[in-house]
């Protein structure tokens, strides 16, 4: 994926530094093949869907990304309906930062950040096999005891197998 420092009409101005990649979106095969949508109510979730081969996709990019000298990596998703969330995401980024894995909405984008070692058993999470019925799904939240590995402060985060 060739990726470009410039202006995007979608998201205006983007200062990109040499860690950084907003990924050129030609057309829809440009994006990853998820879609990801948060809704603000109560405490705040998220979720992510995808095919089991797009979800796997999501893992290998996260996996290369853990295995590069980068520190963050943006790739465009689907842009769908939200309903009955409040919006879509239309970016997943990845930061690498000291620490357990930690889910947030900022802006437009889905942000995952952690240490290597949290974001590779993070990725595993993506890996559906191909005959994964649709709707399955787990559920990736902070809860007593598990801190070691998902940030006290993450949102919660629903990864499945579905379309919207």
């Amino acid at each position: 994926m060739e990726s470009i420092v410039l202006m995007s009409e979608a998201v205006g101005e983007v200062a990109i530094s040499d860690i950084a990649m907003i990924p050129r979106i030609e057309n829809e095969r440009d994006r990853l093949s998820i879609a990801i949508v948060y809704s603000e109510s109560d405490y705040g979730n998220a979720d992510i869907s995808g095919t089991p081969e797009s979800l796997r996709q999501v893992c290998q990019f996260m996996i290369d990304f853990v295995e590069s000298d980068r520190v963050e990596a943006t790739i465009a998703t689907l842009n769908v309906d939200p309903v009955p969330y409040d919006r879509c995401l239309q970016f997943l980024s990845i930061r690498r930062e000291v620490g357990a894995v930690k889910v947030s909405a900022i802006d437009d984008k889905l942000e995952i950040v952690g240490n290597g070692d949290r974001l590779t058993t993070f990725a595993d999470w993506f890996n559906f096999p191909d005959d994964t019925a649709n709707g399955y799904h787990c559920h990736h939240e902070p809860w007593d005891g598990n801190e070691e590995w998902v940030h006290p402060q993450s949102l919660p985060l629903v990864i499945g197998v579905g379309s919207r």
